[in-house]
C-alpha cells in the first residue's frame, strides 16, 4: 500500500472561490481512454481567456512551473462530479518533469465530491485558517520559489519558520493516507490476488 506521510514543494495560487469541475478540465477532455496527457489542458478554457485579455493564468506563469502544492478558494471543485479534474492535477506538468499537483490547501470546505475524488488518487485537501491562508499567500506572491512542507503525521503546513495546523473536512482520510488505504484500487487488487 502506498502511504503518504509528508509532501514538499512550491505552491501556485488560484484562490478564487467556487471554481468548479468543467473549468478545471473542459467536457470535451472526458472523452480520452487513459489520462496521459491531461495535465497540460488544466484550465485549458480559463488559460486562453486570460491569454486573449494579455494576462498570464497561473498555470501558464513560468513562476509557478514545478508547483506541487495548490492553494484554492473554498468550494474548490464543485459541479459534476469528474475524477479527469483531480487527475488532471495530479499530472500538471509531469511531461516536463514536474511532480504534479500532489496537495490541495484552502482556506474553506472543498466541494465533498471533489473531496473524496481527490482522496481517492492520492492528493490531500486540507483546511487552514483563513488568516494562515493569506499568510501564506503572501509568502508565495513574494517569492514563488518559496520551498513548504505538509506533514500528514502532524497535521502542519510549513514554510521556514512558519508552522499552522491543518485538517481535513473528513477525519477519516488523515488514517486512510496514513495507512495507504486510500488506494482503493490496490486494496481491490490485493484482495482478489491481482497485485
Amino acid at each position: 500500500m502506498s502511504r503518504i506521510t509528508a509532501i514538499t514543494g512550491r505552491a501556485i495560487i488560484l484562490s478564487e472561490e467556487n471554481i468548479d469541475t468543467d473549468r478545471i478540465i473542459p467536457a470535451r477532455f472526458l472523452k480520452c481512454v487513459v489520462f496521459d496527457n491531461l495535465g497540460e489542458h488544466v484550465f485549458e478554457d480559463d488559460k486562453k481567456a486570460m491569454r486573449v485579455k494579455g494576462q498570464t493564468h497561473p498555470f501558464d506563469d513560468p513562476r509557478f512551473k514545478g508547483a506541487a502544492i495548490l492553494f484554492v478558494g473554498r468550494n474548490f471543485g464543485s459541479g459534476s462530479s469528474r475524477e479527469h479534474a483531480v487527475v488532471g492535477l495530479k499530472r500538471w506538468g509531469m511531461d516536463e518533469g514536474s511532480p504534479g499537483i500532489g496537495l490541495i490547501v484552502s482556506y474553506g470546505e472543498f466541494s465533498d465530491i471533489f473531496f473524496v475524488n481527490a482522496l481517492s488518487n492520492g492528493i490531500p485537501c486540507v483546511i487552514v485558517s483563513k488568516d494562515d491562508f493569506e499568510e501564506f499567500v503572501k509568502k508565495i506572491s513574494e517569492d514563488p520559489c518559496t520551498e513548504m512542507l505538509f506533514s500528514l503525521e502532524r497535521m502542519t503546513l510549513s514554510t521556514g519558520t512558519f508552522t499552522v495546523s491543518c485538517r481535513f473536512q473528513r477525519p477519516n482520510a488523515h488514517t486512510a493516507f496514513l495507512e495507504g488505504s486510500w488506494d482503493t484500487l490496490h486494496l481491490l487488487l490485493k484482495a482478489f490476488h491481482f497485485s
